[in-house]
């Protein structure tokens, strides 16, 4: 089975649910337990799968993703790991696992739907304000015990600044202000933000406006949970805020992070090395041939390095 086949792609190339095979969509009608009479797709998301609300013949509504091996090689992972942090989450912080299998071609989980929108289009500063004050809350959750420390994950990923160093045909994306601290920064790497990363709160990882949704009461709901951890309460803000500057908001990241309850003990030198790390890591990434099913990720990697290169900016030149 090819999730690809004759699929009709939409967004960030998903799926809907009349292009899966025959056989993926009687596999998760079976669990639901009723046949699906109709299915709306998120057009959100940079997944090659299936991510829609489907309704049944007796009227319920269920959220289901489901992705092939043969679409991308990482996402089948992806979902299985969302599945089993969703199960853990303690209440109230995602969305409610009912079920998910891997037959061994295509991998699908259930989810309770969740009634709301997406924030950023365009930002607001009370959408702004409702999202960093879920974050704040979050930051105050113990972690479920399923949950790894991010901080050697994030010190194999953030060596960017390395990566572009070594590589001549990839000088330029360097930009000339930050060549005299390229040293400093190659050094930032590492050890460096392994002990940054150092802290016992949840961290989602993938926080920005499509893994968002705020319902009619202001409520704030973070979706997809395949690359939660554990570490400092402020780091998804070092991640996030760059994203909603981006989409052109009148506060700069670094101005709300600073005014962020989360970050009032944040040490200034971490902040820094994962402020460094993020932006070397974009920077390389987004240069980088598209993934296999995710065709507008690297435009996407590269709006974000643009916020954050200023943040660091901001921060090696006081």
């Amino acid at each position: 089975m090819d999730g690809h086949s004759g699929a009709s792609a939409i967004g960030g190339g998903r799926i809907t649910w009349d292009a899966l095979p025959a056989e993926v969509r009687a596999g998760i009608e079976g669990r639901i337990g009723s046949r699906v009479t109709k299915a709306v797709s998120a057009e959100t998301g940079f997944s090659p799968g299936l991510a829609s609300v489907v309704t049944t013949e007796g009227g319920d509504r269920v959220f289901i993703k489901a992705v092939s091996y043969a679409a991308n090689p990482d996402s089948p992972g992806l979902h299985r790991r969302e599945a089993e942090v969703t199960a853990a989450l303690p209440p109230g912080l995602g969305p409610r696992l009912q079920w998910w299998f891997d037959d061994g071609k295509w991998v699908a989980l259930a989810l309770d739907p969740v009634h709301g929108r997406h924030p950023g289009s365009p930002w607001t500063a009370d959408d702004v304000a409702l999202v960093l004050d879920a974050l704040d809350r979050m930051s105050r959750v113990a972690a479920p015990p399923i949950l790894e420390p991010c901080g050697p994950d994030l010190a194999a990923m953030f060596t960017g600044w390395s990566a572009i160093a070594s590589d001549p045909l990839r000088a330029h994306d360097v930009p000339a202000w930050a060549r005299p601290h390229l040293g400093t920064l190659r050094q930032r790497e590492g050890e460096a933000v392994r002990s940054a990363c150092e802290g016992g709160s949840i961290v989602h990882l993938d926080i920005r406006t499509d893994n968002l949704l705020i319902g009619p009461d202001g409520r704030v709901t973070l979706l997809d949970w395949p690359h939660a951890r554990v570490g400092q309460g402020w780091l998804d803000l070092v991640f996030f805020l760059p994203t909603v500057e981006m989409h052109g908001y009148g506060s700069a990241a670094a101005e709300m992070f600073a005014a962020h309850p989360a970050t009032a003990v944040a040490d200034p030198d971490a902040v820094l090395t994962i402020v460094a790390g993020w932006a070397g890591w974009l920077q390389w990434m987004s240069g980088l041939p598209a993934p296999p099913g995710i065709p507008h990720l690297r435009a996407f990697q590269q709006a974000q390095a643009a916020p954050t290169l200023r943040w660091l900016r901001r921060l090696l030149e006081g």
